[in-house]
């Protein structure tokens, strides 16, 4: 299909799940709109850092990765506060507009995607050498003509790594089961696992309930909670943007291993500002919130590195296998703290299929996955 195809039929994929979930006059067709739109994600997660590493030249990939994730979180920051502002709509706007929103970015892809061209490894893969070498002179920069020395030392380099590529003939199945002789198993595991814990460490479940954790678990009142998440989320943008500039500066391996330990210290501190929080709920709930801030600004820096390193890891395997692993690995770990129980406890029921509401096992569910299943893998739950 080729990454901009792929990319389109996961916008497509996104927009009717998105259409499904908006609209939703019933329960089930929420449900399903939830999967499909899911599956769309899912497409464009993994084509994303395959398409972006083989349309930029390697001088360039590792800022570019950057902003790739600064503008993942600089939305996020936008949805925190578009939450507090739909908190005051008694209706069913409250849920349906910020659902219905996922069209815009869906509406940009495609819309922008014929003013890229395809990845020129891609073409070059598929033997479509012209349009591969057009590809080059576009990304290269602006006047360059097709026989420039630049494009074609590019075109010669690809082809060199496709060739050699071929010639070894290291299938997936082989590295799974050891039978290379370059301990590719290893460097996957590594990469894939730095992927998959950076998800399953509990980042998205701080996303979806950090206001149910401050109200719940640190008694504030429900409008300052919704406000801290929105100045949590504007701290973590701007300390996701320090990564732009400390990238090439520190290197790759030094800011994750100190953002993993800064995220480890901070909640082990939230952990204890929790447990003694009935000895002085004031105080030690400062301390808590301060250590939920400061572990944000620490995953801040970390987050836009794990894709660039993991993939570093996995240099020899064709690059839709080191980023097809490393993207599915990562989207996985997002399955620990799904969304769907704060969705539901947000007055869905209730507003919008009342005949829901009635049922105490329904209520009492969503209750307990959110509060106790995903509160209490981050720290210990208070009653």
């Amino acid at each position: 299909m080729g990454r901009k195809n792929t990319l389109r039929v996961g916008a497509l994929t996104s927009t009717v799940g998105a259409i499904l979930q908006f609209s939703a006059t019933t329960f089930s067709q929420l449900i399903v709109g939830r999967v499909i739109n899911g599956v769309g994600n899912g497409f464009n997660s993994s084509t994303c850092g395959v398409y972006q590493a083989e349309s930029c030249r390697g001088v360039r990939r590792g800022k570019l990765s950057v902003i790739v994730v600064l503008h993942n979180v600089i939305f996020y920051c936008f949805a925190s506060w578009l939450t507090l502002a739909c908190s005051y709509s008694g209706n069913g706007a409250q849920w349906r507009l910020p659902l219905a929103l996922q069209l815009v970015p869906c509406m940009f892809l495609v819309g922008l995607l014929p003013l890229l061209p395809e990845s020129p490894r891609w073409l070059l893969n598929h033997d479509r050498v012209e349009e591969a070498q057009e590809a080059l002179r576009r990304y290269l920069g602006k006047d360059l003509s097709a026989d420039d020395p630049m494009v074609q030392d590019e075109l010669k380099s690809i082809m060199g790594a496709i060739q050699i590529e071929r010639r070894s003939k290291i299938s997936f199945k082989e590295v799974i089961l050891c039978r290379d002789r370059s301990g590719h198993l290893k460097r996957l595991l590594l990469g894939c696992g730095g992927q998959f814990m950076q998800q399953f460490g509990g980042i998205n479940a701080l996303n979806y309930y950090f206001p149910i954790i401050l109200t719940k678990n640190l008694g504030l009142s429900t409008l300052l909670a919704r406000i801290l998440t929105g100045a949590n989320a504007t701290s973590y943008m701007i300390s996701s943007g320090l990564a732009f500039w400390m990238i090439e500066r520190f290197g790759r391996r030094s800011l994750i291993m100190s953002g993993l330990a800064l995220q480890c210290l901070a909640y082990v501190m939230v952990a204890l500002s929790v447990g003694l929080l009935n000895t002085a709920p004031f105080q030690w709930g400062a301390v808590a919130i301060t250590f939920l801030f400061f572990y944000y600004a620490a995953f801040g820096w970390y987050v836009p590195l794990r894709s660039l390193f993991s993939v570093s890891q996995d240099t020899d395997l064709p690059q839709h296998m080191g980023y097809g692993s490393v993207g599915i690995s990562g989207r996985s770990g997002t399955a620990v703290p799904s969304p769907l129980p704060t969705l539901l406890r947000a007055n869905l029921i209730e507003t919008e299929f009342p005949r829901y509401a009635d049922s105490r096992c329904c209520r009492r569910h969503c209750d307990e996955l959110a509060l106790r299943l995903r509160v209490h893998a981050i720290h210990p739950h208070r009653d």
